[in-house]
């Protein structure tokens, strides 16, 4: 499985990867996942290569779109960015991706389907082979795709929430920016804060992979799937005691891709 990267949108013509393009040609449908945090606008390219464009705000994405054509498939992750977002594109026609309408995919294998968050049965769906995939994004998920099937893990915070929390809860304890690298030993308290943050969580969502793992019997060697914005975060901070994953930030666009592709039936 190879990698997916993409750069976000830049004046002019867009580049990403090796593939140069002009602003707006040949669009023919938008990918949208709206986040918690930021919304992201992307279109396949047909060659594993993805445009990708990021947004702070829901009036920021509508003004672009307008300038777009193409068909709009839509999977609202997080409530705060979605609200009045998911009504206006409907209007126009898009396909709203939610877990109710992946229902076939997702059948019997979580006893509280209506909470599961649409991203998560993406990312299963975006691989084309068994994985563990972890999400690092405002939380962490920890999921598995074996035989074919979703099998659920776990959710944590992501690292910026975890550094926000622990800052929020203690306010004497510096709020750390999670680009710092890490240190040991730590000779001040936003290096330990920063170790904390860092290192904990990285070390915390890959032995959670490994007891997902473990949980499943007759287990091979599953790969596993970083995912999300701050995969690459998670990737630098690997411990050595397992193969590398492998990065894919792209991985929900591709279960988008399929969802669409097959009109909601998952073999």
């Amino acid at each position: 499985m190879r990698s997916k990267q993409a750069r976000t949108r830049t004046p002019g013509d867009l580049v990403f990867g090796r593939v140069s393009f002009e602003n707006n040609r040949n669009i023919d449908v938008l990918l949208l996942e709206i986040g918690n945090t930021t919304i992201k606008l992307a279109r396949p390219l047909g060659d594993d290569t993805f445009m990708l464009e990021r947004f702070a705000s829901a009036d920021e994405l509508l003004r672009r779109i307008e300038r777009l054509d193409g068909d709009i498939v839509c999977a609202p992750v997080g409530a705060p960015l979605s609200g009045r977002l998911v009504d206006r594109l409907a209007k126009r026609g898009a396909t709203i991706v939610t877990s109710a309408t992946l229902a076939g995919f997702i059948g019997s294998s979580y006893d509280t389907p209506e909470t599961l968050g649409v991203d998560r049965v993406l990312n299963l769906l975006g691989l084309d082979h068994d994985a563990v995939v972890i999400s690092c994004g405002t939380a962490i998920t920890v999921d598995a795709r074996i035989g074919g099937r979703p099998v659920w893990g776990a959710i944590m915070p992501g690292f910026t929430t975890a550094a926000a929390g622990l800052h929020h809860r203690i306010p004497a304890l510096p709020l750390v920016e999670i680009t710092r690298e890490p240190r040991l030993p730590a000779r001040t308290s936003v290096d330990s804060v920063t170790n904390g943050v860092l290192i904990g969580t990285a070390r915390a969502a890959q032995g959670l992979a490994d007891e997902l793992a473990r949980a499943i019997p007759s287990r091979p060697d599953f790969p596993i799937v970083l995912t999300g914005g701050d995969a690459q975060i998670l990737e630098r901070l690997w411990g050595s005691t397992t193969a590398m994953p492998i990065v894919d930030e792209m991985l929900v666009f591709t279960g988008m891709v399929k969802s669409r592709a097959s009109n909601g039936s998952h073999g």
